[in-house]
C-alpha cells in the first residue's frame, strides 16, 4: 500500500479523535470567542509540530530539511492539509456554537 493511501485512510479517523478532543476542551475551558479558540488552535499547532519535528530528528534520524521536504510529497502535504484542519477545529467548533 502506497504511503499516501496509509495517509488517506488514517485521516479520517484521527480527524475525528481530534474532533471530539477539541470539543471536550473547548467545553471544560470554557472557551468561547474566537480569538481564544484560534489561540487554542495555534498553541495546539505549535506543540503538535515540535511533537513531530521531535520525533522525526529522534527515532527517525530525520534533518528539519527532510521533514519540510516530505511535505511537498502528496502524502506529506495530505498529512499537512489534516494537521491545519486540526488547528482550526476549536475555531470552527466556537463559530459554530455561536450561530446556533
Amino acid at each position: 500500500m502506497s504511503e499516501f493511501i496509509a495517509v488517506l485512510i488514517e485521516l479520517p479517523v484521527i480527524l475525528l479523535a481530534c474532533w471530539l478532543a477539541s470539543g471536550f476542551w473547548i467545553r471544560q475551558l470554557r472557551i468561547s470567542t474566537l480569538q481564544a479558540a484560534l489561540m487554542m488552535g495555534a498553541v495546539a499547532f505549535f506543540c503538535l509540530m515540535i511533537a513531530e519535528f521531535s520525533l522525526g530528528a529522534l527515532a527517525f534520524e530525520r534533518t528539519l530539511s527532510d521533514q519540510l521536504q516530505n511535505w511537498i510529497t502528496p502524502a506529506g502535504a495530505l498529512g499537512l492539509c489534516g494537521q491545519i484542519a486540526f488547528a482550526l477545529f476549536p475555531w470552527i467548533q466556537v463559530r459554530r456554537a455561536a450561530f446556533n
